[in-house]
């Protein structure tokens, strides 16, 4: 039984499995990138459990429509040409990590001559557990003990050249306690930041959605957040770029209903 789950851009995968350890694995980032002028990255998986985990990395895509939908490449298709696979090497992709430990990730961008200016997207699949059988004779001793393994989906993205983007909101209302919009996202790659809704003046935030992920297949995403008692013409929508994630956009517009 598996059970999914997508925050900021980073998906959890949990499956269920008859295992008697639990699991406790820590990640260093929910995202890693690298442009021309950041070809090298590093990251780090941490065992917190009592257990060692036996780990293992690999690439896998997800696709996006142009609402912002996420769903799974189908089997029987070809691997679309955005994806960063063929862009990165990466090692170690299997190691053993004992208990209160951790295992540095080193990512480096290869070189391609004469590389057009675009935007590539993987995620890297880390999966670590510790797997144990149940016997049958065990399975009539007593109920057996189901825990999770956690798989982390982490989003990958490279760019080439120079990309731009923008971010504007649109259809503004009010609807029972909370504004919501459309965000719209244009240009040539995607953006990953903080969506707030501040007091004009203070800057006080009222309501917040961190870690923000729209990409390059989505040109619009519907937004809600919460008033939290104030009036509309007393607030304004900000987006700001996470600038370790190849962006800078500070977005701000007031609130004009």
């Amino acid at each position: 039984m598996k059970y999914k789950k997508s925050i900021g851009g980073l998906l959890f995968t949990c499956v269920f499995l008859l295992s008697l350890p639990t699991w406790g694995i820590g990640l260093s980032a929910f995202r890693i990138y690298m442009d021309q002028d950041q070809r090298d990255a590093t990251f780090t998986v941490y065992n917190r459990d009592t257990l060692p985990q036996d780990c293992s990395l690999k690439f896998k895509y997800y696709q996006f429509d142009s609402l912002g939908n996420m769903s799974v490449l189908p089997t029987d298709a070809a691997m679309p040409g955005n994806s960063a696979e063929n862009w990165v090497r990466f090692s170690p992709r299997n190691f053993l990590l004992s208990p209160a430990n951790a295992q540095t990730i080193k990512f480096s961008m290869r070189r391609k001559a004469n590389a057009q200016p675009k935007e590539y997207r993987s995620y890297v699949v880390i999966d670590c557990g510790v797997e144990e059988k149940i016997s049958e004779k065990n399975n009539q001793d007593g109920p057996i003990r189901v825990s999770p393994k956690l798989l982390h989906n982490v989003p990958l993205i490279v760019r080439t050249g120079e990309l731009q983007a923008n971010v504007t909101f649109d259809n503004i209302k009010v609807d029972n306690g909370a504004l919501s919009f459309d965000l719209l996202r244009t240009g040539n790659r995607s953006v990953f930041g903080d969506l707030k809704l501040v007091e004009k003046g203070s800057d006080k935030v009222i309501s917040e959605l961190k870690m923000l992920s729209i990409y390059t297949e989505t040109s619009k995403k519907a937004q809600r957040l919460s008033l939290d008692g104030h009036q509309p013409q007393d607030v304004q929508i900000q987006f700001i770029e996470d600038q370790r994630y190849g962006g800078s956009l500070n977005i701000k517009q007031d609130v004009n209903i």
